[in-house]
């Protein structure tokens, strides 16, 4: 088992620890994650956010929209295009290129709501997670040799359009347990 972590910013994460993560595989936050933790890579597809994460002084690999990788399919629709992807969605097409089995994905609620809201580079209204939800399930049919762990609460509701086989579903007791056992 290669487990990788993909950490969003939703409000879910803040009964994460996260500081276990870096010894146990490859780990990429985005954006802010920095204000508080330094994943080995970081994922921002802000300029302003990119400059935020240099100015903290983050010292680990940035990933921005000049360095991501191609995403691993071709489509026409706009929610396809690269551009039209934040942060988090990279993160996760980053993390299954590492050749993960496991891949924990940490923070991305698709809800309204973010650990920083209303704090720097946080200033305007929360996106309608469709896009999100759109890509994630990509990744999901792209990489169905990985097995996508989403830690969410329970109240949380599951996409109607995710209905991958590789897809599981974890809380976040249930994903602390997993982390002692390393």
């Amino acid at each position: 088992m290669k487990p990788a972590f993909v950490i969003g910013n939703g409000k879910s994460r803040a009964n994460i620890d996260l500081k276990p993560l870096k010894n146990i595989g490859f780990n990429i936050g985005c954006n802010a994650i920095v204000r508080d933790w330094h994943p080995d890579n970081v994922s921002c597809a802000d300029r302003r956010m990119v400059a935020e994460v240099k100015d903290l002084g983050y010292k680990g690999n940035i990933y921005t929209r000049d360095n991501y990788p191609k995403l691993p399919y071709w489509s026409l629709m706009k929610e396809d295009n690269p551009l039209h992807w934040n942060s988090g969605p990279h993160a996760i097409n980053i993390a299954c290129t590492q050749k993960t089995d496991l891949l924990f994905m940490i923070g991305f609620d698709l809800q309204h709501g973010n650990i920083y809201e209303d704090t720097k580079n946080y200033d305007v209204p929360d996106p309608d997670p469709k896009f999100w939800i759109h890509q994630l399930n990509r990744m999901f049919e792209t990489y169905h040799d990985i097995m996508f762990m989403w830690v969410v609460p329970k109240d949380v509701p599951t996409p109607s359009r995710w209905s991958a086989s590789n897809l599981y579903r974890s809380t976040a007791e249930q994903f602390n347990d997993f982390v002692k056992r390393f």
